[in-house]
C-alpha cells in the first residue's frame, strides 16, 4: 500500500483457478473430493490425488484477506 501511495485498495482478489495448480480441470466427472481430500482422474481413469495440503493452504490465504479486510487495508475480498 505504501508503494502504492494508497491507505487502502478497492479490490483485493485470490485467483486459485484449480485444486492441482492446472492438474486437474473443470470437467464435474473428472472432479472429486470426498470431504477431506481433492482428487481428479487422469487418462488412465485412476484416480490421483491432488495436493493433500490445498485445502489448508486455501483457508490460510483466506483468513489473510480477511485480515487485510478487517484492518481496513482492502474494501472488498473475493475469490474467482
Amino acid at each position: 500500500l505504501i508503494e502504492l501511495g494508497v491507505g487502502y485498495v478497492d479490490l483485493m482478489l485470490l485467483h486459485w483457478p484449480s485444486a492441482g495448480g492446472g492438474i486437474a480441470n473443470n470437467d464435474s466427472d473428472t472432479n472429486k473430493s470426498d470431504g477431506n481430500n481433492d482428487y481428479y482422474t487422469n487418462n488412465n481413469d485412476n484416480m490421483v490425488e491432488i495436493d493433500p495440503n490445498n485445502r489448508a493452504k486455501r483457508l490460510a490465504a483466506w483468513n489473510v484477506l480477511e485480515h487485510y479486510y478487517k484492518m481496513g487495508w482492502a474494501r472488498s475480498i473475493g475469490v474467482s
